[in-house]
């Protein structure tokens, strides 16, 4: 029997080696992508033998960006497919995270280290033997350098202060944390609350998950009538947050009493 998604996920992250590919499959595979784990992960062997396994950053960023022709999706940014890494790996459409994801999985198994630059707004690939050089996924790989991503940074986020700090790689939970909060922006937008759900219920576990997030998980629970698992919810909330305890072992109590 296959593990639990959110047992899985965990696992993949915990391992010292992360195989962001997995990472983003098992999260696909949780709301309803195809195919499996395994086919995505060999469907990244298949475009990385092409390369073999002494390539350069500039050889996987032109091979991924060039002859695979991956390349940002401009005219339904905000769907939830290009999050899915499944349909990108179809489509060859995505968002900067989904296809920085891609290059970065095919340079791994093709010996060059590219590395996930998590800047707020838009992510980035950082070239792993030249600290202060970026490719950009969502415009074909244009090589960026550090004033480069500044000024997209600006451009973005308007009003708030740039950091070099910004341009550090991220972790495994940091880029499975976004994804899932690309995919939570994804559902509120489509009114999908079903799909809301599944996005919470992953990213509830995760490590640096928030008050915020788990009590919007209950409310979405409840909405769905899955009215055990809101009030469980609660409970926790009310040892997480033992100031409001007595507020979240009253809904917890609503919660119990309307599955009657």
């Amino acid at each position: 029997m296959p593990m639990p998604a959110v047992q899985r996920l965990l696992d993949l992250l915990g391992r010292p080696d992360v195989e962001l590919d997995r990472v983003a499959a098992v999260i696909g595979a949780h709301l309803g992508a195809d195919p499996g784990e395994n086919a995505v992960a060999q469907q990244m062997d298949d475009f990385a033998r092409e390369l073999g396994v002494d390539a350069t950053a500039d050889e996987v960023i032109g091979h991924v960006f060039g002859t695979l022709g991956f390349q940002g999706n401009t005219r339904s940014y905000y769907e939830a497919e290009n999050s899915l890494i499944q349909h990108v790996l179809v489509t060859r459409r995505g968002v900067p995270l989904t296809l920085a994801l891609v290059a970065i999985e095919i340079g791994r198994r093709a010996g060059a280290t590219l590395s996930p630059v998590g800047m707020p707004g838009h992510f980035l690939i950082g070239d792993g033997k030249v600290p202060t050089r970026y490719f950009d996924p969502f415009a074909g790989g244009r090589i960026l350098d550090s004033e480069e991503c500044r000024e997209i940074f600006e451009r973005l986020v308007p009003g708030q202060s740039f950091h070099p700090q910004m341009l550090r790689p991220v972790s495994p939970v940091s880029i499975g944390a976004r994804m899932l909060q690309n995919l939570r922006v994804a559902a509120l937008r489509q009114g999908d609350v079903s799909r809301l759900a599944a996005v919470l219920q992953l990213r509830v576990e995760l490590p640096g998950a928030s008050i915020e997030e788990r009590l919007e998980y209950s409310k979405i629970l409840g909405a769905l009538g899955r009215f055990d698992q809101a009030a469980e919810q609660r409970d926790l909330l009310a040892r997480l947050q033992p100031e409001q305890g007595a507020v979240h072992r009253q809904a917890a109590g609503r919660h119990r009493a309307r599955r009657n």
